[in-house]
């Protein structure tokens, strides 16, 4: 495992991308979601019209329909400028061709989405109101990393807005939906963190010896790189004194990162690997332990899948649309176990795998954790939990 690689600053990797066409995305999928509210169909000419008569952002405007009104509010990021207001043409070829299947596929596969009854729920209970006109149906697409470092998952909104003060109906649930995208792989990025906060929460989900004294934590005091060394050093390990007394006990979390930073550590990929081949054999102990094992982890994804506000998941890829919700999720989790089928490897970049596997010995791809190029980890799900 390369440590300059795996922890390289990711900020510059992140400025350099102009067109984010998963920024793109979110948008698009919030507009088709206005046309299918507004009319239970949706055309790429009803997306792109749209997206073209957005000027700047952040946008608000309200579409008028019979019996109820619908806004639409986008907090896009600076690059969404690139996609609205006309600016499409300004793209290069290759960035056109790419929105327009984008754009396709949010308009076939949205009335196909196996979540859309949720939708189509919302706006019948919204039409069947007695106080229907004193409501507007709200859509909001967030464009921000913010949610997510928050644990929430939500993209795009769909809920009840009232009109002056009246009472919003306790029966019509606010939808949410966490929007992904990928040019090419039909598999599923649902999270991405740093290796030790990944361990920390999988540590503390299974009660590990390497997180003693760190329960409850989902989040370091600082994040692990470069920049923030002497931090770790100087105020943590130095100064506080469980902190100091964590990161004297071989094998503990701090333990590992007070190493790395240590002036007289010269091999910091050595420390890196003997960190993960710890948290692989306090793992394998807790594996024996089925069918709790199955449920700690089924508990940790649902988290990293869909967050606290329990966000509806859309991928759109080469393949069109395909969704996941917590219904479905826990039809395969009342069904599976779950083995811990990969240790680590020589693999480049896999760096845990997950398998699901039924009373009968069949399988599939779970889960797994990879190693990505801008210095986080990310937790993937298999197709099967997309369909």
């Amino acid at each position: 495992m390369n440590f300059k690689e795996y922890y390289e600053n990711e900020d510059v990797i992140k400025e350099a991308a102009i067109v984010n066409m998963g920024d793109f995305t979110e948008v698009l999928f919030a507009v088709g979601l206005l046309h299918y509210t507004l009319k239970n169909q949706v055309t790429p000419e009803d997306i792109m019209n749209t997206i073209n008569d957005i000027p700047s952002l952040p946008y608000e405007n309200t579409f008028n329909h019979d019996t109820y009104d619908v806004s639409l509010q986008l907090e896009g990021k600076e690059g969404v400028s690139n996609l609205i207001g006309g600016n499409f043409r300004h793209l290069s070829e290759e960035h056109q061709i790419q929105v327009k299947e984008i754009i396709n596929k949010i308009a076939i596969n949205i009335p196909k989405l196996r979540t859309i009854h949720k939708v189509d729920d919302f706006i019948k209970k919204v039409r069947s109101h007695q106080d229907a006109s004193k409501f507007i149906i709200g859509i909001k697409s967030k464009g921000s990393k913010t949610a997510q470092e928050e644990e929430t998952k939500a993209d795009v909104t769909m809920e009840i807005l009232p009109i002056d003060n009246i009472q919003i109906p306790s029966d019509i649930k606010k939808i949410t939906y966490s929007v992904k995208y990928s040019k090419d792989k039909t598999t599923s990025k649902v999270a991405e963190t740093s290796i030790f906060t990944l361990i920390l929460r999988l540590g503390n989900a299974f009660k590990l010896p390497m997180v003693q004294g760190l329960e409850n934590m989902r989040s370091l005091p600082y994040r692990v790189s470069p920049q923030n060394g002497s931090k770790w050093l100087h105020e943590l390990f130095y100064s506080n004194e469980s902190y100091k007394k964590l990161s004297l006990q071989e094998n503990h979390l701090f333990n590992f990162i007070r190493k790395f930073y240590s002036p007289d550590q010269l091999d910091k990929d050595l420390v890196i690997k003997h960190f993960m081949l710890e948290f692989n054999s306090e793992m394998t102990v807790k594996e024996k332990q089925q069918p709790q094992f199955s449920k700690i982890l089924y508990d940790f994804l649902e988290k990293e899948i869909f967050g606290q506000d329990m966000a509806d998941v859309v991928k759109i890829d080469i393949n069109g649309i395909k969704d996941i919700d917590l219904e479905s999720y826990n039809k395969i989790r009342n069904n599976f176990l779950v083995d811990f089928s990969t240790r680590p490897t020589k693999s480049k970049n896999l760096i845990f795998k997950f398998e699901a596997v039924a009373k009968d010995g069949s399988s599939f791809m779970l889960f797994w954790i990879d190693n990505h190029k801008s210095g986080t980890v990310q937790i993937h799900i298999g197709e099967e939990l997309l369909k």
